[in-house]
């Protein structure tokens, strides 16, 4: 084990120890109960740790959770056999929120009709920029978008350009609802 996780299991258990009573530093307290709770807990924290080391099943638990499948879940979690019954934990839920916004702006794209001259000098160009790692992905929309290879297709008259509104999306997390999660004994 190393140091990290040695640090990280002493403070689990301070912290445990730490919130269990009010008894002060000087009187002993009966701890007896603290000790099978905390036992069982570490328990738990065993299974789940060896369960969750296979890369197959950290897979399961993600896709589960990502299809919110209450019912797939909790088959997984009966498979566990963990040693805590009526354990209760919120749970709360990373959401995203959509926020759009428009703006004008200058949109360029390649001519539809060049000619065959201009065709030639189009690959050219094209190629010379594919061979210096400059050359920008472009949509189904058409969209060139600034750059290097803007600046040459519009230096030789390859690109029309005009002014269009634009949307523009943004995820933002935000926290959901909480809800209440518990294991309850077969």
């Amino acid at each position: 084990m190393n140091r990290g996780r040695l640090a990280l299991w002493a403070a689990a258990v301070a912290a445990c120890v730490l919130t269990a009573g009010g008894a002060s530093a000087q009187e002993p307290f009966p701890h007896t109960d603290l000790d099978e709770s905390l036992a069982t807990q570490f328990q738990a924290m065993q299974v789940l740790s060896t369960h969750l080391s296979k890369p197959e099943e950290v897979g399961k638990l993600v896709d589960i959770l990502a299809a919110r499948d209450a019912k797939a879940f909790n088959v997984w979690v009966d498979g566990l056999d963990l040693p805590v019954p009526d354990k209760c934990w919120w749970v709360q839920d990373k959401l995203e929120r959509t926020i759009s916004s428009q703006k004008l702006e200058e949109v360029c794209r390649v001519r539809t009709i060049l000619t065959w001259r201009e065709a030639w000098l189009y690959f050219g160009i094209v190629q010379a920029h594919r061979q210096a790692g400059t050359l920008p992905t472009i949509g189904l929309d058409g969209r060139v978008p600034p750059g290097p290879f803007l600046d040459d297709l519009r230096a030789n008259g390859l690109v029309d350009c005009a002014y269009e509104w634009v949307v523009t999306t943004e995820l933002l997390p935000i926290l959901g609802k909480p809800y209440h999660f518990c294991l309850q004994p077969k």
